[in-house]
């Protein structure tokens, strides 16, 4: 599969078995600042999106948008995602998203940064 023209797609998700990855896709931004409305409106663009093993074309999931990391249950019937200051679950593949918790941040903002920590090697402190 190639990634959509002018788009990202980012937070992949293997389904247990392997049969399926969901992932997100979002519009690239030329913002240069991380104001809350800023972070907020390209969160709400981005969109969830179902591929099966061996297919070239992913599927949207209606009614995700907003989506971001994404994780499989460990049977791979359901994928757990946040998206607007929630938590959803999409019981199946093929039905609708349910809110099963929130808000989730403490003032109802998303975090104003990106990235992830790589791991105990960023984490690790030398001692003299």
């Amino acid at each position: 599969m190639d990634a959509p023209a002018g788009g990202l797609t980012f937070d992949p998700a293997w389904s247990p078995n392997g049969s399926v990855l969901a992932f997100v896709e979002a519009p690239p931004s030329a913002a240069t600042n991380f104001y809350q409305s800023t972070v907020s409106s390209w969160y709400a663009e981005h969109t969830l999106w179902l591929l099966g093993r061996g297919s070239r074309v992913p599927t949207e999931v209606g009614g995700a948008n907003g989506a971001s990391v994404p994780v499989w249950s460990s049977d791979g019937e359901s994928l757990l995602y946040v998206a607007g200051d929630g938590l959803w679950l999409l019981p199946t593949v093929r039905s609708r998203p349910v809110r099963v918790a929130g808000p989730l941040f403490p003032t109802g903002a998303w975090p104003t940064y990106c990235g992830q920590v790589g791991g105990p090697s960023q984490l690790a402190r030398s001692t003299p």
